[in-house]
């Protein structure tokens, strides 16, 4: 089966260890989705403000990327 979301975003980060960690933070982790890969975890384009919001409170500075419009 083959999905494609229209409405998704992805946290990306360098080191798995890193989406480990964001899985155990008790701030972040409600906003993060099933993991992808070890270093991608899917996001509810309707929670990246929360997401963002959650990572600078927990001592992480996030950089958000926005595709180019169809």
């Amino acid at each position: 089966m083959i999905r494609l979301h229209k409405h998704a975003a992805v946290l990306a980060v360098k080191d798995a260890e890193v989406l480990d960690e964001l899985l155990e933070t008790e701030r972040v982790s409600p906003c993060i989705g099933p993991r992808l890969s070890p270093t991608v975890a899917w996001v509810d384009h309707q929670r990246v403000n929360v997401l963002r919001e959650s990572l600078t409170r927990a001592g992480y500075t996030p950089k958000v990327t926005r595709d180019a419009p169809e």
